[in-house]
């Protein structure tokens, strides 16, 4: 069996008030991908009003306790594995950012810690989702004069 650590960011004020680090056991041959798969599967990730992302981030990690003995998680040298866009409504989409990270199994990953382990974080993205690039450019243009009243306000 292997141990992954798996912690995510807080979404609001409220979800802020206990930690979200839980402890999974995995078969030997698992891999990135399946803490994503079971992050999606069991609702790990905080559901919120509007379109967001989530990205992946797998690596090296420390691994700790707090002064209260509530588990720690430390980031050393992560990198990000898979970005997860949760629509408005619909489905959520995964983009996979680092194949070598998301497949390769932990038992034979260089990244665990002196005792076996292994870490995995969520970051929170909120206010957005994927666009095209043409509305992008279409959005920065429409930003451009507050950017430009900023920057005159700063001289």
């Amino acid at each position: 069996m292997t141990i992954v650590r798996v912690d995510r960011d807080s979404v609001a004020m409220g979800d802020d008030v206990e930690s979200h680090i839980v402890e999974w056991e995995f078969p030997d041959h698992a891999c990135g991908g399946d803490v994503l798969l079971r992050a999606l599967d069991e609702h790990y990730l905080a559901s919120v009003a509007g379109a967001v992302a989530w990205s992946l981030w797998l690596g090296e990690f420390e691994f700790g306790e707090y002064r209260d003995g509530s588990p720690r998680l430390q980031e050393v040298r992560i990198h990000p594995a898979a970005l997860v866009t949760v629509p408005l409504s619909g489905t959520p989409h995964v983009q996979i950012l680092n194949s070598f990270l998301l497949t390769t199994p932990f038992p034979t990953a260089s990244w665990a810690d002196p005792s076996g382990r292994f870490g995995a974080e969520f970051s929170y993205h909120s206010g957005g989702g994927p666009i095209e690039v043409g509305d992008f450019r279409t959005w920065l243009a429409k930003d451009r004069p507050r950017r430009e009243a900023i920057t005159r306000s700063a001289h």
